[in-house]
């Protein structure tokens, strides 16, 4: 089964998840009522693997399924309340439909499952699987460290900083005068200290390597070219550059040269009447001076709205005939030229600016050699290269060269919106493999408005497309899922909150979306149905950059010595103030720190 949840905040997501785990495990025992099975027992936990996106979330997720079930082994039905109660609902619905034996048969069934589940999982505690992602990964690429040409004994490399350095310093070590290299750091300084007026070769070159290995996965096309490319192709491919950019600057002035001076007759009827814009008279001139730093790309707001080009609106008759006989004209030769340009501009632009990076670019193949040696020599791995190895092996020799140690066939993944297109890549393969095409399961929860993972290239794309079986099927990969074995589920109370925050929460996100039109995203499980009645507080604080720290004593007169303790404090901004001047008032009206959130 594949099921999506849509769960926004304090919708119960981890009651649903415990559930879905514990029931998973219960409905594969043989001592099922009325049930025959073969005898699988409970060790079907080990086949489970349940992802998210931080340590302290995958071990409180163990600490929810081991506290439930011990809830259920040694707690009588009637002294269940709470989560435990909800999740131990779910799962009798799950296992028993509507058809559950009767009540002391069915706590009998529950307190022994439960007992024997929990023995297994405490005397096998290292096969309970919830880790995070980048873990997961891990040990999938220690367990096929051979296949992948590493060490089995390597070691992550988490910290780049020493990386980066011990790389620079080896490459510029090797410096001596007339060389290749050296000309490439000379030509590097001479550009950085035209564009930036410094001196800081370890500055430069850092740059670089931060762009490149600080984000792999999202550079991966880039450093493919880079690893399959030297210093010495690169410099033959500047070569080629500069030429085809040097014959086209002398081309595309001739080529258009006719029908700008065509245009320049007809910018002259206007002469008289002063432009707005004193450039746009030239323009002309300006173009066959420099077809492309003086390109315009569209002419559309001088058609739609002549005046606003014009010092003045209203116009003598002489006048307005004049502008409606030339401007046709002028637009059509517009026109021509923006038809004749267009083909070239995007690509030579991209051409100066990968000529100004060339020397820089080159350097980087020297230093990819230096931190590819580096690699070998201290036998470690780079924690960010950990997606894109995975993806480059499966595509180059299939998924069962990585993934055929791994047994998993039923899983869950939290905190779906964050995750990255090649993270989703790179786990498909395994996930059809092994649960979708075996009718076992996957469960995936997440919500869009909780996505604060671009910067690791999260992508909530990915969990609104799979939340609806249309746009799923649209994935030719995942064509075995269906309507029988597909479930969308959309979690919509909240049972967190009070009735303020809840409200709040509802019509900032029912605003917000409608202003950034992000309708589609928002959709579901949107609004919140309020289950906690207590009317809870909201404060909202918009700062300025006109406040001062000083303007606020006068609006918490009963806080004047608390003031007065930290109004000297220069790092205390108006901003810290102002919070924690809201966190004491929420004291005061009797929330406790924990209800209290900034």
């Amino acid at each position: 089964m594949f099921t999506t949840y849509s769960a926004s905040a304090g919708s119960g997501k981890t009651t649903n998840l415990v559930a879905d785990f514990i029931t998973i495990c219960f409905r594969s025992d043989s001592k099922h009522i009325g049930q025959n099975q073969n005898e699988i027992h409970l060790d079907i936990f080990q086949k489970i693997l349940a992802i998210t996106f931080t340590n302290n979330a995958a071990g409180e997720m163990k600490d929810r399924i081991v506290r439930t079930l011990t809830t259920f082994a040694f707690e009588p039905k009637e002294k269940i309340g709470g989560s435990a109660l909800a999740i131990y609902n779910m799962v009798v619905q799950k296992l028993f439909g509507d058809n559950p034996p009767e009540e002391q048969q069915l706590a009998v069934f529950m307190q022994f499952e439960s007992k024997e589940l929990l023995r297994r999982i405490i005397y096998d505690y290292a096969r309970f699987t919830i880790s995070t992602i980048d873990s997961f990964f891990q040990r999938v690429i220690r367990s096929s460290a051979l296949t992948l040409n590493l060490n089995i004994n390597y070691s992550v490399q988490i910290d780049m900083d020493e990386f980066y350095i011990q790389a620079i310093d080896q490459l510029l070590n090797e410096l001596s005068a007339d060389t290749q290299l050296a000309k490439r750091i000379i030509t590097l300084l001479e550009n950085s200290m035209e564009d930036t007026g410094n001196l800081n070769i370890d500055k430069e070159l850092r740059s670089g390597l931060e762009i490149l290995y600080g984000n792999a996965e999202k550079n991966h096309d880039f450093l493919q070219i880079l690893y399959s490319s030297d210093a010495d192709s690169i410099l033959k491919k500047n070569k080629e550059l500069r030429e085809w950019l040097k014959e086209n600057s002398v081309q595309l002035p001739k080529a258009i040269e006719s029908i700008a001076q065509e245009g320049k007759i007809w910018m002259s009827q206007l002469d008289g009447i002063n432009f707005h814009f004193p450039t746009f008279a030239k323009w002309f001139d300006a173009i066959l001076e420099d077809p492309i730093d003086n390109y315009k790309e569209s002419i559309e707001s001088f058609k739609n709205d002549k005046g606003s080009f014009f010092k003045k609106s209203n116009f003598t008759v002489e006048e307005n005939n004049r502008i409606n006989k030339a401007m046709p004209h002028i637009e059509d030769c517009f026109q021509q030229i923006q038809s004749t340009l267009q083909p070239f501009v995007k690509r030579i632009l991209d051409t100066r600016i990968l000529l100004h990076n060339a020397d820089k670019l080159a350097l980087l193949t020297d230093l990819q050699a230096k931190m590819e040696y580096i690699k070998r020599q201290n036998n470690f791995f780079i924690l960010n290269e950990s997606n894109t190895l995975i993806y480059e092996t499966i595509h180059n020799q299939g998924f069962e060269s990585i993934f055929d140690r791994i047994r998993f066939d039923n899983f869950f993944i939290d905190e779906f919106q964050d995750t990255s297109k090649m993270q989703w890549e790179d786990l498909k393969p395994v996930i059809i493999n092994n649960a979708l095409s075996k009718g076992k399961d996957l469960s995936l929860f997440g919500d869009v408005k909780q996505a604060i993972y671009r910067f690791r290239n999260g992508d909530a794309d990915l969990f609104y497309n799979l939340t609806n079986l249309a746009r799923l099927q649209l994935d030719n990969d995942l064509g075995m899922v269906t309507e029988e074995n597909y479930q969308q589920i959309v979690l919509q109370n909240n049972y967190r909150s009070l009735q303020s925050v809840v409200a709040f929460n509802n019509d900032f996100f029912d605003y917000y979306s409608k202003e950034k039109k992000l309708d589609k995203y928002y959709k579901e499980g949107l609004i919140q149905n309020i289950i906690k009645k207590e009317p809870g507080f909201v404060q909202i604080y918009i700062g300025t950059s006109d406040d001062q720290k000083e303007n606020k004593r006068s609006c918490f007169k009963e806080e004047q010595s608390f003031l007065e303790d930290i109004i000297g404090d220069k790092d205390i901004t108006i901003a810290d103030m102002q919070v924690l001047l809201a966190v004491k008032d929420a004291l005061r009206r009797g929330y406790d720190e924990g209800d209290i959130a900034i």
